[in-house]
């Protein structure tokens, strides 16, 4: 039987697959990583049960769409490995209104639950 968890007001089903937590920060804000984890974590852990990883891009500006933990991030989705990303908000993704606009689109179309913590 699937469990409902509410979140700031929204509900979510919790789903078998793994629960992917997106971590970025750049080289000004390098400081915040533990804050994002603590964050994204607790809440992956709640709609997992702790069955959730996190992936890190550290000194990286979110314009940059190469990044080695967002290409993983992507990869994981294409394959079915996740069915879930949590991020903090959705700027730790993209930066630009087009690349989240790709980002976005190519997760629904996969199928994946993105939840944005801070963004509601």
């Amino acid at each position: 039987m699937k469990k409902t968890i509410i979140i700031k007001g929204r509900c979510y089903d919790e789903k078998s697959l793994l629960v992917l937590c997106y971590l970025r920060v750049s080289k000004e804000n390098a400081n915040n990583i533990d804050t994002q984890e603590s964050i994204v974590f607790e809440v992956a852990e709640e709609i997992s049960g702790g069955n959730y990883q996190g992936v890190e891009d550290i000194n990286y500006a979110g314009t940059d769409m190469e990044r080695k933990g967002l290409k993983l991030t992507m990869q994981m989705a294409r394959d079915g490995k996740i069915d879930t990303i949590v991020v903090q908000d959705l700027s730790r993704l993209a930066r630009t209104v087009a690349d989240m606009i790709t980002l976005i689109s190519e997760l629904v179309n996969l199928g994946i639950r993105l939840i944005s913590i801070e963004d509601g």
